[in-house]
């Protein structure tokens, strides 16, 4: 077992130094590790008897030392930082309105569904509204221009475009929105 001098920082930001008896410095630092300390550098040394383990200051109560046989732990993964860039915005704007738009098709289709039963089949109970909205064209207005916005967007996000071909489509959906709303 070799003796090693650390450097670190414990879990209220406060630097401490110590040693710690490891076979190796990746067993250091994990048994470091293990005690919540971060920022720790180490070194080995020779001249010195083996030092306990790294205590917790006494406000905290004790916890287990690791036995340090462990294998290494494998380093987390970096996390992704959170841009702040109006692309970034702009995108999560797009998913909540996705989102929304989502539900209101759903509600929508589940009106146009039942409506049509209604319509076409008797029901042995009565659903108020639901023949009156079936027949109403704002609500078929507005389940078209859910799928198509819907269509559009998965289609601009699939193709990856930028401001120009989410703008194309979206002329191109609006002109096909009014083609289909006047042959009905």
């Amino acid at each position: 077992m070799t003796v090693f001098r650390y450097q670190a920082t414990n879990d209220d930001g406060q630097k401490v130094t110590g040693t710690v008896d490891a076979t190796d410095q990746q067993a250091a630092m994990s048994a470091l590790e293990d005690v919540h300390m971060i920022d720790i550098v180490l070194s080995a040394q020779t001249d010195s008897p083996p030092a306990a383990p790294p205590q917790p200051p006494a406000s905290q109560p004790l916890r287990p030392v690791p036995t340090l046989s462990s294998p290494p732990k494998p380093e987390p993964a970096p996390t992704p930082s959170v841009s702040k860039s109006p692309v970034a915005r702009s995108s999560s704007l797009l998913d909540t309105l996705r989102l929304y738009a989502a539900w209101l098709l759903a509600w929508y289709g589940l009106v146009m569904g039942l409506g049509y039963y209604v319509h076409e089949r008797t029901l042995n109970f009565e659903i108020p509204f639901v023949e009156g909205l079936f027949l109403s064209s704002i609500v078929f207005s507005f389940l078209l221009a859910m799928f198509l916005f819907l269509f559009i967007s998965s289609l601009v996000k699939a193709l990856k475009g930028g401001l120009i071909t989410g703008g194309l489509t979206g002329i191109i959906g609006i002109g096909f929105f009014f083609l289909v709303k006047n042959a009905i």
